[in-house]
Parts: structure tokens; C-alpha cells; sequence
């Protein structure tokens, strides 16, 4: 039930021009909408992070990358 609620909520922010994000990071029910969010950035975004952090160790449990 909760996440059905967060995931409306969600898609009204993106109707409404706003984003999935929070201020410190992007929250374990908003990975998902990553990719929808971020278009063809999303790619690019991964990319630089598997770069920076090949090992996985930068917030591997949590992060969206």
C-alpha cells in the first residue's frame, strides 16, 4: 500500500515538473524512477559512477548506479 502511494505521488512530482529526489539521496522506493526522470542522462550518470567507483564501494547498497 505504501509504496503504491509513493509511486502516485511520485508521478504527480514528474506531471508537475518536479523531481523523485531528496536532499541528501535518492530514496530505496525512488530508484526506479531513475531512468524515467533522467532520460538519456541516466546512462551517461551510470557510466561516470562505474568510472569513479569500480570497485562498488561508494554506498553499495543504497545507490541507484
Amino acid at each position: 500500500m505504501f509504496k503504491d502511494i509513493n509511486d502516485r505521488i511520485v508521478r504527480q512530482a514528474f506531471e508537475l515538473g518536479g523531481t523523485c529526489t531528496g536532499e541528501h539521496d535518492v530514496g530505496i522506493c525512488e530508484q526506479k524512477f531513475m531512468e524515467l526522470e533522467h532520460c538519456q542522462s541516466y546512462e551517461f550518470m551510470r557510466a561516470i559512477k562505474r568510472l569513479v567507483n569500480h570497485k562498488g564501494l561508494m554506498n553499495p547498497d543504497k545507490s541507484f548506479f
